[in-house]
């Protein structure tokens, strides 16, 4: 792992100078794609639309892994109300267009849209589940 982002991760794996790294499928995908590196496996709970042959973690054996990166649009906590719920609208709208859907799903991305209310219970159901993690395995923070 690379605590300094995508980038150097993927120039290292291309280079030679890494052996592994676990990336989100948007970042490593163009290179995927072109041979320059090779999927071993994708880890979210079922295979990624853009690489259908490439099984998941669980696939190979590890039953109850899955960790998928999601992304939000975020604002400031006194952002207001009726405009976050504004701004969720339109962009759930155009997520559910085949466009956008069809253009994120090439790029290794899965469009879900929701709103703000959504956001927080995605965001409280990994809180606990990564606890649960974190406790089981015994990890300090440091």
């Amino acid at each position: 792992m690379f605590p300094t982002g995508s980038a150097p991760a993927l120039a290292d794996l291309i280079a030679g100078r890494a052996d592994f790294s676990a990336d989100n499928l948007p970042s490593a995908l163009p290179h995927i794609q072109s041979g320059r590196l090779r999927a071993l496996a994708t880890t979210g709970a079922q295979r990624a639309p853009a690489l259908p042959d490439v099984p998941t973690v669980r696939e190979a054996g590890l039953a109850e892994y899955e960790a998928s990166a999601w992304f939000c649009l975020a604002a400031p906590a006194a952002f207001p109300r009726q405009q976050a719920e504004k701004v969720a609208a339109v962009v759930d709208a155009f997520l559910r267009t085949h466009e956008a859907r069809a253009r994120l799903l090439d790029l290794g991305a899965e469009p879900l849209g929701g709103g703000p209310e959504q956001m927080a219970s995605l965001t409280a159901s990994e809180r606990s589940r990564w606890q649960a993690v974190v406790t089981a395995a015994s990890i300090k923070a440091e």
